[in-house]
């Protein structure tokens, strides 16, 4: 079978974060043939030594890095201070230069995900009239964010975190001086950084995919703020998930992330070198934590549904 190129791009905090993403697609695609990229602007020897022992040494896998340095413009889109999103998320969209004109298609994975399951059915999706294929955003449902955006409210707002991607059309249509204009013209009005610039100059031309490649935070809580995906779509696609995101701000090694899906990242987590792990829970937490599903019921909290594989 051919080779599935995956890439990611990461900084020095997300290491620990992107080799157990990687573990949990490689024990879970162990017949599988892949070639990982790695972009960083910087990335010290430890770092690549510990990516390049669970890819290379552990599950004999490709791993290439990539380094963009100057690509990166001065004026990106503002972040703002504390947020868990760093100038990082933008590498993505100076990435083309470095990849080769052989590679025709690649799957985007962020590292704030688990991989339960096989991805070659989402590798093998047909995205050849299509600049990409990608899940609804757990949240893609404000009028007035498509409006700030100009673009037509009934089209697809897509979550970045998971893209299957035509590299083929993304050079065709030279999609990296599209990203750079969208970043000049839109600046201000910038809210989700490069997935807003994606989206933007993307419109029409995404395959959507099911929940099932993407299963967000809010897609597993009780009251669901998509708008083209129904709660009974996720009836059907929960149990069927293959890709888990934490893409909320309460990370799975963080103590206040109750997410159903922690457990399967503490099970990944636990076969690296990290095993073991787990942040301080402190009692005031857990004794609140218990009135969580109380609370859930009464619809004072958004809390998660039961996951069920």
């Amino acid at each position: 079978m051919a080779t599935i190129e995956i890439i990611c791009n990461i900084d020095h905090n997300f290491v620990k974060y992107c080799g157990v993403m990687l573990t949990s697609l490689f024990e879970n695609n162990r017949n599988e043939k892949f070639h990982i990229h790695i972009f960083a602007t910087d990335l010290n020897n430890k770092a690549q030594r510990i990516l390049s022992d669970i890819t290379e040494r552990k599950y004999r896998q490709q791993l290439t890095f990539h380094f963009i340095g100057d690509e990166l413009p001065a004026n990106l889109p503002a972040i703002v201070a504390g947020s868990h999103i760093t100038a990082a998320t933008y590498i993505r969209c100076f990435m083309m230069p470095h990849l080769s004109p052989d590679m025709h298609k690649a799957l985007y994975l962020d590292c704030d995900i688990i991989v339960l399951g096989s991805i070659r059915p989402l590798w093998d999706t047909d995205i050849s009239d299509y600049a990409l294929a990608a899940v609804e955003d757990q949240t893609g449902n404000d009028p007035a964010h498509y409006t700030s955006l100009d673009m037509n409210p009934d089209s697809l707002y897509f979550n970045a975190g998971i893209m299957l991607i035509n590299l083929d059309y993304w050079r065709k249509h030279d999609a990296q001086q599209q990203m750079s204009q969208c970043m000049k013209d839109y600046n201000n009005r910038i809210v989700q950084h490069d997935q807003d610039v994606l989206n933007r100059i993307f419109e029409g031309k995404v395959l959507e995919l099911p929940m099932r490649w993407n299963m967000q935070d809010f897609m597993v809580r009780r009251k669901l703020k998509t708008r083209r995906n129904t709660s009974e779509q996720r009836r059907t696609e929960l149990p069927a998930t293959v890709i888990a995101h934490f893409n909320g701000r309460k990370k799975p090694w963080q103590a206040k992330c109750i997410n159903p899906f922690k457990k399967e990242y503490e099970k990944y987590l636990d076969m690296t070198q990290w095993k073991g792990e787990r942040p301080h829970t402190s009692l005031a937490f857990r004794i609140n934590r218990l009135t969580f599903p109380i609370a859930g019921m009464l619809g004072l909290k958004n809390t998660y549904v039961r996951v069920r594989r």
